[in-house]
């Protein structure tokens, strides 16, 4: 591993095994890290743009006991969200992503190994929460499949 999971989900996810932390590195490379979520999830949540009829970047996951999980919120993570670069996302129109059953969530983290200089800049003490990607899977009988991805920065 490259980086511990980002501060805001420290207590929320758990090291993936090597073959998962192998394919995500295959697709984003040897920077970046991989984490699943300590309980599995109904559903996924995203705010939806009416203006562009697109996805958002902000993601909440609805877990085994029906608790809202913020997975990535653009205004606060990543790059820019540290960086105070992106303004928060209307979150008032949202669109479910429901799953036939109960499954894992992973989320990878791609960073560009540089992340120790924006320190300097006091906008964050982690290196590990200045991701300049981020990519969430669905891992359901040894498979894992790509939701979406989100560049953040």
């Amino acid at each position: 591993m490259i980086y511990t999971a980002p501060s805001y989900l420290k207590e929320l996810v758990t090291e993936v095994d090597n073959n998962i932390l192998n394919e995500v590195q295959k697709e984003y490379g040897t920077y970046s890290t991989a984490f699943k979520f300590n309980k599995k999830f109904k559903s996924l949540m995203r705010n939806w743009n009416k203006e562009f009829n697109e996805y958002g970047t902000t993601i909440w996951g609805i877990n085994e006991n029906n608790e809202k999980i913020t997975i990535f919120d653009p205004a606060k993570n990543g790059y820019d969200g540290v960086m105070g670069l992106n303004e928060a996302q209307d979150i008032n129109t949202i669109k479910t992503i429901n799953f036939e059953n109960d499954v894992e969530i992973i989320v990878a983290f791609q960073y560009s190994g540089d992340e120790e200089e924006y320190l300097e800049d006091e906008n964050s003490i982690f290196e590990e929460d200045i991701f300049g990607w981020i990519a969430i899977y669905k891992y359901e009988n040894g498979n894992l499949e790509e939701i979406t991805n989100i560049e953040c920065a």
